[in-house]
């Protein structure tokens, strides 16, 4: 820690305030988009050379705790957790602060961020010299005077926000229907108009503090939008005027908004020198006291970005450090998550209970409250057997591009959308025998009882009986995978559409995305002889099908190059396309209920 704190004074040219006294009452905070809300105050007390810190304040329903407090005459820093009240229930948010003692004796400015991770969420912050112990509600924000074309942006968010609240609270069917048309046509003219006033900011306010909002603004847009067309003078400007406002609030905060940078350029070839400079630049303020996600991220990116520049001879000891970075938190990962011990099954407690429940979760690398239920899903693993339960997951481009989606798991989507469209509306969505079920996600705290919830569903489902057995082999040569299936005691005819299924699955998939899990289980790779399914015919049905991994490979990697290409660019590097430790599932579902009646999993011999 005291490293990165000198680096912030020496290497970007802040100077100290000499050790100056911190005592006194002091507001924490938050710098945000267009205003700046206080988070707590906070009372320092010297006594005997030591300064301690005291919570005076917090907003309402909500109490706040200081730990870890460190001061030196350059640096102040501390970890605040703030919890919040609500009824019966609460919920800790904990991050920490790093500031740097400048000249200014009543204001040091730093960042604040979770304790750990790669530093997405982190953001300026700032400690405040204050007389007021007890702030009025109308003094928690302050309002920011911005420039016009930022307000303009700011109002068209604004009505859009209530326009959306009016539709969730809407019954009629011909006001939704007027209020959704206005809301689609607002959000157009936003998309169109907001990257010209994005560039005026740039140019005729470079100096504003909106300017960095603005830069950074127009980097994400550029790259989730294909029609977002930057220059490389654009690019190179963005991070120019992205690390000027960026430097005074310290290395924690200015390197990785220049990873953020780097990653949006990267994939653009006229954006590469950006892209190059900003990776370099945070390369060089990253020491090993960084937390080791936001290393991995710089040093991706960094690497990513001097290999496209054919540069690979200087990609090669980056590399180096990044497989070493990698291995570390592969360790981790795997020692902390799940943050919690999976319980095994105990068995069934009925002998005629034969029918094999699957779980069919949809979900995203991109998706932040996808992680309990991603996490809860690997305990599940740990709970059951295949004999009882079968486990796949569905990746899809929500809310951003997902490399390990493909046309199966998108055919798979919208087959559920059609049936289930009140239930099924966004990732995570879980069904259980193909009817949807404990949906919802959140954050890794939420894991233990999404998994708790997920375990109730299983376990009453494990009580069912099938008439329908399902049996057969899979064998494999070189590439090619072979899959004999019977099917008994179909009862076919009637009200019923009874569907054969089969998918492929990958057993393990390393790939990061911005929601941080590190692994991925029972993925869906392909629908092998298709989404549709083959029509089971008779009491005793016999299917066999193949797939040729070769071919797979070109078919995936041809999807994600076009996806790429027409819709939006990839926000991470990689394109996991092993396919090693593969198994293949058949599941038999009748198409007019969606109800899946029974389930089988094998694995597949490795060549």
């Amino acid at each position: 820690m005291r490293a990165i704190l000198a680096a912030l004074c020496l290497g970007f040219g802040l100077s100290s305030s000499h050790g100056a006294p911190l005592d006194g009452k002091w507001s924490f905070v938050a710098v945000l988009s267009g205003a700046e809300s206080i988070q707590a105050v906070i009372q320092f007390e010297t006594k005997d050379g030591k300064t301690e810190p005291k919570i005076l304040f917090t907003p309402q329903n909500s109490k706040g705790e200081i730990s870890n407090f460190q001061l030196t005459e350059k640096s102040v820093s501390f970890r605040f957790r703030q919890t919040l009240q609500f009824g019966q229930r609460s919920s800790s948010v904990e991050v920490e602060f790093i500031g740097i003692r400048g000249n200014d004796p009543k204001v040091i400015l730093g960042s604040s961020g979770p304790v750990d991770g790669d530093d997405r969420a982190r953001q300026r912050a700032k400690l405040v010299a204050t007389e007021i112990t007890q702030p009025l509600p109308s003094e928690l924000v302050t309002r920011l005077t911005l420039p016009e074309p930022m307000l303009k942006i700011q109002e068209m968010n604004r009505q859009g926000a209530t326009l959306q609240t009016q539709l969730r609270t809407e019954k009629d069917d011909q006001k939704k229907a007027e209020l959704q048309k206005k809301l689609t046509d607002l959000m157009r003219e936003r998309d169109e108009k907001s990257p010209q006033w994005l560039r005026e900011v740039l140019t005729k306010h470079a100096d504003d503090p909106a300017a960095f909002d603005a830069a950074i603004s127009l980097a994400n847009l550029a790259r989730t939008s294909r029609s977002i067309k930057l220059t490389a003078d654009d690019a190179l400007q963005i991070v120019a005027i992205a690390r000027r406002h960026a430097e005074p609030y310290g290395v924690r905060f200015l390197v990785p908004t220049l990873v953020q940078l780097a990653e949006a350029f990267v994939g653009t070839t006229e954006l590469l020198a950006a892209s190059l400079q900003a990776s370099e630049i945070a390369t060089h303020a990253v020491t090993d006291e960084f937390p080791l996600a936001l290393q991995s991220r710089c040093l991706q990116v960094y690497q990513l970005a001097l290999e496209k520049s054919g540069r690979t001879a200087d990609a090669q000891p980056i590399a180096a450090r990044l497989t070493k970075i990698e291995a570390k938190l592969d360790e981790e990962y795997r020692t902390k998550v799940p943050p919690f011990e999976a319980q095994a099954f105990e068995g069934r407690k009925r002998p005629d209970a034969n029918q094999v429940v699957l779980m069919e979760l949809f979900t995203g690398a991109q998706c932040p409250p996808c992680v309990a239920a991603d996490v809860a899903f690997d305990a599940l693993l740990k709970t059951y057997q295949p004999k009882d339960v079968v486990l796949v997951q569905y990746h899809i481009h929500i809310p951003g591009p997902d490399p390990m989606t493909n046309p199966a798991t998108l055919a798979r989507w919208n087959y559920y959308r059609q049936k289930f469209p009140d239930a099924i509306r966004g990732v995570p969505s879980s069904l259980f025998n193909g009817s949807p079920k404990a949906g919802g996600g959140g954050g890794m705290a939420n894991s233990l009882a999404k998994y708790n919830q997920y375990c109730d569903v299983i376990n009453g489902l494990l009580n069912s009986s099938s008439p329908i057995a399902l049996s057969g082999r899979v064998t494999r040569d070189g590439d090619v995978i072979k899959m004999d299936v019977e099917v008994q005691g179909a009862k076919t005819g009637g009200d019923s559409d009874l569907k054969l299924r089969l998918l492929l699955i990958e057993k393990e998939i390393k790939f990061v995305g911005s929601n941080s899990i590190r692994f991925h289980h029972h993925v869906v790779r392909a629908m092998p002889g298709g989404p549709e399914g083959v029509a089971i015919q008779g009491t005793s049905f016999r299917h066999t099908a193949s797939i040729n991994l070769t071919e797979l490979r070109k078919e995936l990697a041809s999807y994600l190059e076009t996806y790429e290409k027409e819709q939006r660019p990839f926000p991470q590097p990689g394109r996991p396309l092993n396919l090693d430790h593969l198994k293949v599932i058949a599941f038999v579902q009748d198409d007019q209920s969606g109800t899946i009646q029974q389930a089988v999993q094998w694995d597949v011999a490795k060549p």
